[in-house]
């Protein structure tokens, strides 16, 4: 439907481009040459539009996502070309954590390669913490949902689970 309608718009703007060129109808004109006038005045009419970005709140939740983790990478792309600059090239550097906020919305990014062996670790010394100190499961989401580097409940679950399966094994 949606080809439909964009092929109907596009041939009423090839045959209204067309009558302004050919205003005289004696006028002859090539297909690859009217093609070409056709793509040279979409492409000017596009580079007239100034884009605005909405604010962060108007956005949907899936932008906003796009827009931190687009930020997160340009920043990240220019760290590293700009590391050559300022660092021998047998310095070992390393992008640590990226923290901002934006309409009092905390983003947090961490560049480079995961270690699962340091992160099974964690969530482990997380499940023990629960088990030891008798931390309430809804007490720990409260936590969680304040303090957003914390593991989420989901991947908490998930360890409980692991360990009580390899107890029962």
């Amino acid at each position: 439907m949606i080809i439909v309608i964009i092929g109907a718009v596009i041939k009423k703007t090839h045959t209204l481009f067309y009558q302004i060129i050919t205003s005289d109808k004696r006028t002859a004109v090539s297909g690859v040459h009217f093609y070409e006038l056709q793509l040279k005045c979409i492409d000017r009419n596009y580079k007239c539009k100034s884009w605005k970005l909405k604010l962060h709140n108007e956005s949907s939740k899936i932008m906003q996502i796009r827009h931190a983790k687009g930020l997160a990478k340009y920043i990240q792309v220019n760290f590293e070309n700009s590391i050559q600059n300022y660092y021998n090239s047998k310095d070992h550097i390393i992008l640590k954590p990226l923290e901002f906020t934006v309409q009092n919305k905390d983003y947090y990014t961490l560049f480079g390669e995961k270690n699962p062996n340091k992160q099974k670790q964690k969530m482990q010394s997380v499940v023990r913490i629960q088990d030891v100190e008798n931390v309430l499961h809804d007490a720990y989401c409260y936590f969680a949902a304040i303090e957003s580097k914390l593991p989420q409940k989901y991947a908490v679950s998930q360890t409980y689970q692991e360990i009580d399966a390899s107890m029962e094994n």
